[in-house]
């Protein structure tokens, strides 16, 4: 049998992180090839908390940043304007999207890691002028504001 840290979710095994007991042949034909595990030792047991250090650390600084961003927010009273070009019955040409919102928050405040996935929300398409409801969601935070799309002309 011989002990190794998980460095991958794996069924049956455990969560990445994890300490766990194979035996040899699963261990050297199977689990360390694929990258599945790496051997529990000193150096590799250290650079795992390092890791996981420097994870909170950004984790930290991320939601530093999320707190600033919605306490800028806060100040414009939940409402950012943007001016786009549209036709006469209000039809952007193109469309308002998730890059184009996180452009816009990362003006008002560095937020990069809003990039991730399913953090910004919206229900509907933004194609016309009008006012959207703009949800974010990370760190267990879930705050909103409107965005108020105008004609630039």
């Amino acid at each position: 049998m011989i002990n190794l840290i998980l460095v991958k979710n794996f069924n049956n095994l455990g969560k990445k992180g994890d300490f766990i007991k194979v035996k040899n042949g699963y261990a050297f034909n199977y689990l360390i090839p694929y990258k599945i595990c790496i051997l529990k030792d000193d150096k590799n047991i250290n650079k795992i908390f390092l890791e996981e250090d420097k994870k909170k650390e950004i984790n930290n600084k991320n939601l530093i940043s999320l707190n600033n961003l919605i306490n800028k927010i806060k100040l414009l009273k939940y409402s950012i304007n943007i001016n786009v070009k549209s036709n006469k019955n209000g039809k952007l040409f193109g469309s308002i999207n998730k890059k184009n919102i996180f452009i816009l928050l990362n003006n008002i405040e560095n937020v990069n890691f809003l990039k991730e996935k399913n953090i910004i929300i919206y229900n509907n398409k933004i194609q016309k002028i009008g006012n959207y409801k703009i949800f974010i969601k990370k760190f267990n935070i879930k705050f909103s504001f409107n965005l108020n799309i105008l004609n630039k002309n």
